[in-house]
């Protein structure tokens, strides 16, 4: 792995981090909420919401590994 990949797991890392951070804050926010089927209905939403964004960052962080692995290939063929 290079050193800019590497560079782009620690950001996407953080990101991750920040996306649990407000989703766990938002969670806990959803717990003053007063009738019981909204509270969790909101929840379920935020789960939702907080999965697909983790597979999004998720998804283009593997994209750009494997674009980064191939172009590394193809630099090595052309130098030879």
């Amino acid at each position: 792995m290079s050193k800019k990949v590497f560079g782009y797991l620690l950001l996407d890392l953080f990101f991750i981090g920040l996306v649990t951070a407000l989703f766990l804050w938002l969670k806990h926010c959803c717990g003053l909420i007063e009738y019981d089927i909204a509270r969790k209905i909101a929840i379920v939403v935020l789960a939702v919401m907080y999965v697909i964004i983790d597979c999004i960052i998720a998804f283009f962080f593997f994209l750009y590994w494997w674009s980064d692995k191939k172009w590394t290939n193809i630099k090595r063929k052309f130098r030879k």
